[in-house]
């Protein structure tokens, strides 16, 4: 069954757009527009993608919202997937589910007085602390860093976190392709 249209209309009426703004902004008609969201006809690609680029969503985010039913996912803390277990360092993919995602985020827990050495990766990376006091090196560069303070960097830097106090620390990092 052809959920395409539904999705389409969904999408276009939370963003508060009119079948003849989309139109026009794609450059079909109001009734090609009507039909497709009535699932009377299956667009093809191009018109499919132009329709997207006026809703500001890339093919990919609307597939993965057809293919989930849904746009939103909720991920519970057991179905999170244990992506690195170090001595005194847990990192979590905590939205393992969501495969389609442009971003990966991760949940980091280092012990007390103990460091994290990320892996280098061809993506840039987004820290936000949680709780505790820390020490994050990337390249050369020192940061002093607690909660509530953020950092953006290549990962193509060589990168490590140490937890300085005697209480856990608490990250979220966030990978994004380039």
């Amino acid at each position: 069954m052809n959920k395409i249209g539904g999705v389409l209309r969904d999408i276009r009426l939370k963003k508060g757009l009119t079948l003849t703004e989309i139109a026009t902004d794609c450059g079909v008609t109001k009734g090609l527009v009507s039909q497709i969201e009535n699932d009377k006809i299956v667009p093809p690609l191009q018109t499919l993608s132009g329709i997207l680029n006026g809703l500001d969503m890339t093919l990919t985010e609307f597939f993965f919202i057809v293919e989930c039913n849904e746009e939103e996912i909720l991920i519970r803390k057991e179905e999170r997937v244990n992506i690195d277990n170090d001595d005194g360092v847990k990192v979590w993919n905590v939205a393992a589910r969501c495969l389609n995602m442009r971003i990966e985020p991760r949940l980091v827990e280092i012990r007390p007085r103990t460091t994290y050495l990320g892996k280098t990766h061809p993506q840039k990376e987004f820290v936000h602390v949680i709780s505790g006091c820390g020490e994050v090196k990337v390249g050369k560069n020192k940061y002093e860093v607690k909660s509530g303070d953020s950092l953006v960097f290549s990962g193509m830097l060589p990168f490590a976190i140490y937890n300085k106090k005697d209480e856990l620390f608490k990250a979220i990092s966030i990978l994004k392709a380039e």
